[in-house]
């Protein structure tokens, strides 16, 4: 088991035909040849971290860069925070944390005789 993070199984899309789809045109996203913003409006509304700077919207990734991912595990800080598992292994951890049965572990008790 590990010491950081649980048995959270990543979550991920994998749409090829998307992706296919769109195409970059002088610094401008398009999907299926129509672009995708011609007039961006960004809200004032609070904690919002998108600005509009001269050469494009920006997004602070100071937070989000602390994130990583490598070997099957993400990683915060270095720390592991989840860890990918094939379907049957995360099946077999919870079937063995349920089928041990916490009262095999007392089996023998010792008892003192107070008679005396």
């Amino acid at each position: 088991m590990i010491q950081a993070g649980g048995l959270i199984h990543l979550h991920y899309h994998d749409h090829p035909e998307v992706l296919e789809e769109l195409t970059d045109v002088e610094g401008i996203l398009y999907y299926k040849n129509s672009p995708l913003f011609n007039n961006i409006q960004i809200s004032s509304k609070a904690h919002n971290h998108l600005t509009k700077q001269t050469d494009g919207l920006f997004v602070d990734g100071t937070f989000l860069d602390r994130f990583s991912y490598a070997n099957n595990e993400l990683l915060f800080d270095n720390i592991i925070v989840s860890r990918e598992y094939p379907e049957q292994t995360i099946k077999d951890m919870v079937d063995t944390l349920w089928t041990t049965t916490p009262y095999k572990a007392i089996t023998k008790v010792n008892t003192i005789d107070f008679s005396n």
